[in-house]
């Protein structure tokens, strides 16, 4: 069951035949996505519920090893409990690995449009709430410095595909074979009623989520030309941001007809910093 059979049924069908109240529903939360609103949802209406997270007090340990150590952690503590739902800042290597601890488990995702994606998340890292702000701020003095670094281009298709070298088709059927769902953040009321009916529930998102903060450090001013810049360095993002939108997009009127007469209850408002 996988997001490439979302083009190939209608959206009733969809449902019917991936919906799945029993097992694990794992979210790749690619920063920037409101990510953190959705998962502080998934953790009140999908528990037991585990965020898979950094542990602050492995000082000196490269970023990359603590992710792995809480990924491992996880997939230790599954042997001994039932999960419903999780979440984590992890990649297509981490999601193999609880795959093959917890075979049944569904994966899903969200978008969000490059352009944006990317100014939210240069904003986010020059505020007090991303820890090392100080030593990002110095590292990256202007947003075009951190547009030209290869730690911000194409993150997401970096994120979910298994190699980032591989052709862009190729990484496309891969997410979208190996991925339940894919959301986007522009079509988040959709996105996210879709979900949670393939949990079993009819929920809508309340809108409400607290933006980043504005500081002196993260003013940003989005003209054509660092639009034209951040789509130039990100085509693979780019092109997979646009395949699963026109997916929604096609299936948008059926979504609409479903709705129609019903009371879908409204998720409570989340505040809930990140996005």
């Amino acid at each position: 069951m996988s997001m490439a059979r979302f083009a190939e049924l209608s959206l009733a069908s969809f449902l019917e035949s991936h919906r799945d109240e029993k097992n694990l529903w794992l979210f790749v939360h690619i920063p920037k996505t409101a990510g953190s609103s959705l998962s502080a949802e998934i953790s009140r209406q999908l528990a037991p519920y585990r965020n898979i997270h950094i542990d602050s007090s492995e000082k000196g340990v490269e970023h990359a090893v603590q992710v792995q150590n809480a990924v491992d952690r996880f997939i230790a503590e599954c042997s001994t409990r039932s999960f419903r739902s999780a979440s984590g800042h992890i990649n297509s290597s981490h999601v193999d690995q609880i795959r093959a601890a917890v075979p049944a488990a569904k994966t899903f995702t969200f978008l969000r449009h490059p352009v944006k994606r990317l100014i939210s998340d240069f904003r986010y890292q020059r505020t007090p709430l991303h820890p090392p702000y100080k030593d990002f701020i110095e590292r990256f003095p202007t947003i075009e410095s951190y547009v030209m670094s290869e730690i911000s281009q194409n993150r997401t298709y970096q994120t979910l595909v298994r190699d980032a070298t591989v052709p862009l088709q190729e990484g496309i059927d891969q997410i979208a074979n190996g991925y339940t769902f894919v959301g986007t953040l522009e079509m988040y009321p959709m996105s996210f009623n879709i979900l949670f009916r393939l949990f079993g529930l009819e929920l809508m998102p309340e809108d409400h989520k607290r933006a980043t903060p504005k500081t002196e450090h993260n003013a940003v001013e989005e003209t054509p030309e660092l639009r034209n810049r951040i789509l130039a360095v990100n085509s693979l993002d780019m092109a997979l941001y646009r395949h699963f939108a026109d997916m929604l997009r096609a299936r948008r009127d059926q979504w609409i007809e479903m709705r129609k007469g019903q009371r879908v209850p409204q998720a409570p408002a989340v505040a809930a910093a990140g996005g």
